[in-house]
């Protein structure tokens, strides 16, 4: 399998101020490299080999000037698009060879990255900040409605450019946001790890289907050990109040807790937090950190994955999920999509690398396999009301949560059983609602 798509098989159209490059200097493009990010500015970078300095003197490649990159397949409809504005221009003249020229374009997020303003809010939530913001630039705007966004006395805006302001409202949200600009829209929405699969990444699972060339993941087992809390200095008493992450609220929210997926553009619900609202306490430190801890579950798994660029992958976007399989009982399942890098080389092709998170909660698990000491164990005999443990070490959730693994808290906790489905051999733990294999509990 090559590493690379031929560049005969791959079209692309390169355009400023709306108008698409010459044959003659499209031969001149060395490379271009495309680079999307969930988090942050996309940007393009363009080589081109200028032996008679024709691009450096065309005045057309001045600074701001606007651009877009389209990549396609020949006889496919599916596209990878960038619009932007040329932000930097390095000419170089080396001592042996041509002189050459690199371009370095960002995404729509450049016109929110030239003025550093200062400026106050009172008695305003952050949605009422950012909607002020998106109305002034003319982007559209999608964020969950369903959040609560807490009124502040005041928000204030010091020195900082205006995606650099409305960025650090984001991760001044109880629950991880995204602040992001895609095309004219801007998405100030819930980091979403959830959404359906967009699409399916293979690893020596079959020849015709195998898409993946090489994938180097790294597991951050430390996130677990972390005591995540907040501290802070208590102005009437001068003492230093501690708040801790409720834990067991957490792992509900992010450790296979069922959970209800939305259909909300470029998968932003992660998870449905009614049972995390039930425990909540009315304490915004305990909500600093149980985000810390949220966050530092998002980042236990993650790593590029160099892929084979085919019309199906090439059509695929940051912030969504895809299904990734042939790696095992643990490493297989969801992943998010943190960021994409699309290469054209005049020499070695199309090349396409994801950075992708290992979902840690929701439909992500594979199900786990019984072994046959816990399966020789079943038992039919349960009635509502009885106490049970579970004696599985593998154990998944059942029905509705198919596959889930059951996160460690609930393992170590004895639950009430509020019904029982002996049709489908399964029970019903009243206090987190949710359905287990009978084979995988016992009487207490």
């Amino acid at each position: 399998m090559n590493d690379v798509m031929d560049i005969s098989t791959t079209y692309w159209d390169l355009s400023f101020n709306g108008e698409s490059i010459p044959f003659d200097r499209k031969q001149m493009i060395l490379s271009i490299e495309l680079t999307e990010t969930v988090k942050g500015a996309d940007s393009v970078t363009i080589k081109i080999d200028d032996p008679n300095m024709e691009f450096i003197q065309d005045d057309i490649y001045l600074k701001d000037v606007p651009m877009s990159l389209d990549i396609m397949f020949q006889g496919s409809a599916e596209k990878h698009c960038f619009y932007g504005y040329i932000s930097e221009i390095n000419p170089v003249f080396p001592d042996d060879g041509n002189p050459y020229i690199e371009l370095y374009c960002l995404d729509k997020t450049h016109l929110m990255q030239r003025v550093k303003n200062t400026q106050t809010w009172n008695k305003v939530r952050s949605i009422d900040v950012i909607k002020e913001k998106c109305n002034g630039y003319g982007w559209k705007l999608v964020y969950p409605e369903d959040y609560e966004y807490i009124q502040q006395d005041s928000i204030t805006q010091s020195g900082q450019t205006d995606i650099e302001f409305m960025e650090g409202l984001a991760n001044d949200e109880r629950e991880l946001f995204v602040a992001k600009l895609i095309g004219d829209t801007f998405f100030y929405v819930r980091l979403g790890l959830l959404a359906e699969p967009s699409s399916n990444l293979y690893y020596r699972v079959d020849a015709l289907k195998n898409n993946v060339l090489k994938f180097s993941p790294s597991i951050d087992k430390e996130t677990r050990k972390i005591d995540t809390r907040y501290a802070d200095i208590n102005p009437s008493t001068q003492d230093t109040d501690s708040f801790f992450a409720n834990e067991k609220t957490v792992a509900l929210q992010t450790q296979g807790y069922p959970v209800q997926v939305s259909s909300v553009g470029y998968g932003s619900v992660p998870y449905d937090d009614t049972e995390a609202q039930k425990n909540k306490k009315d304490n915004t430190d305990t909500d600093k950190t149980e985000r810390t801890y949220r966050e530092q579950e998002y980042n236990t798994l993650r790593g590029d994955c160099d892929v084979l660029p085919t019309p199906e992958l090439l059509a695929l976007t940051y912030m969504q999920t895809i299904n990734f399989s042939g790696l095992g009982k643990y490493l297989s399942g969801l992943y998010y999509v943190e960021g994409i890098k699309l290469t054209i080389d005049s020499s070695n092709g199309l090349s396409e690398t994801l950075t992708l998170i290992k979902t840690g909660f929701g439909k992500t698990m594979k199900p786990a396999e019984l072994s046959d000491e816990v399966s020789s164990n079943f038992s039919t005999d349960y009635s509502k009301g009885d106490t049970v443990r579970f004696i599985s070490d593998t154990a998944t959730y059942a029905h509705a949560s198919e596959g889930v693994k059951v996160p460690n808290w609930v393992r170590a906790e004895t639950w009430k059983v509020g019904s029982v489905d002996t049709d489908g051999k399964c029970l019903l733990l009243t206090d987190i609602e949710s359905w287990v294999h009978m084979n995988e509990v016992e009487k207490v």
